[in-house]
């Protein structure tokens, strides 16, 4: 890389990604825009992860390490830190980004600079990159406003924003170990516009494994939209049949969270749980 600051700073935190890191990263480096740096966090794999990253060669990959796991919201925080670039674009260390993906998203920031953040259509694939569904929100600012009331309508590895907001913002919010995306779209809808291309521009990957089945993190996944639905309701302007939607959100919610706590033998209500758990 020159010495040059790069348009785009792509952030990518990987931990035991040794399977479908080279594939990722492959895509990157083959994205027909290529004024861009790659801000890697490698932190407590215990399989070749590491070595992959040392030998790829590219001296626009620009990567730290840290010996143990500092959770996915700290390790976005620490790459955002890092990065350089007027925008900011995310990739995980399994997905995939299209050939066309950066230089139509960068294309649409800067001809929308009231947009802050944006995001794409993006396929589903398995764990043998065959595809099992996709993802199509709307594409217009109001629409995915809506869609907020119910659930996160932008796949985090199709996601591209403006740095200078996210700084503003304070990056992602380490109260959230799992919906942190879910909390930066949110926030960016409160300070811009937000959009998505109508393209799959995204492959990302769906894989079942012993941390997404783990009863801690079934719980977090819970108490973290437990919380962002109601802080949505009182944040967000929404129409009566929206607002009404989103009502419906927050019971199911709570009642996931209850079951979550029950199967995890948890027996006290939310309220204490989230007294005891300084939340």
């Amino acid at each position: 890389m020159n010495n040059l600051i790069p348009q785009l700073s792509v952030l990518m935190t990987v931990f035991n990604a040794e399977e479908y890191l080279p594939g990722s990263l492959n895509s990157l480096f083959d994205q027909e825009f290529q004024d861009f740096e790659v801000i890697v966090l490698e932190h407590g794999s215990t399989d070749k992860s590491l070595d992959i990253l040392n030998a790829w060669g590219d001296p626009r990959l620009d990567l730290e390490t840290m010996e143990f796991n500092i959770g996915r919201t700290s390790a976005l925080n620490r790459c955002l830190s890092r990065a350089n670039g007027e925008f900011v674009a995310i990739l995980d260390a399994d997905d995939l980004a299209h050939p066309q993906r950066f230089g139509l998203e960068i294309e649409y920031l800067n001809a929308n600079p009231e947009v802050g953040l944006i995001g794409t259509w993006s396929k589903f694939i398995d764990q043998n990159g065959c595809e099992v569904g996709s993802s199509h929100p709307p594409i217009s600012h109001e629409k995915l406003v809506k869609q907020l009331a119910i659930r996160d309508p932008i796949v985090h590895s199709s996601v591209m924003f403006r740095r200078k907001i996210a700084v503003e913002i304070g990056g992602y919010d380490e109260s959230y170990i799992y919906a942190q995306d879910f909390k930066l779209i949110i926030e960016f809808a409160k300070r811009s516009r937000i959009a998505v291309i109508n393209e799959e521009l995204c492959s990302w990957r769906k894989i079942a494994s012993s941390l997404t089945s783990s009863k801690d993190l079934q719980i977090a996944r819970a108490f973290d939209e437990y919380r962002l639905f109601r802080k949505i309701s009182s944040e967000l302007n929404f129409d009566s049949i929206t607002r009404l939607l989103n009502l419906k959100q927050r019971i199911l919610t709570t009642l996931i969270l209850k079951a979550a706590l029950l199967r995890s033998g948890i027996f006290d209500s939310i309220q204490n749980w989230r007294f005891q758990h300084g939340t």
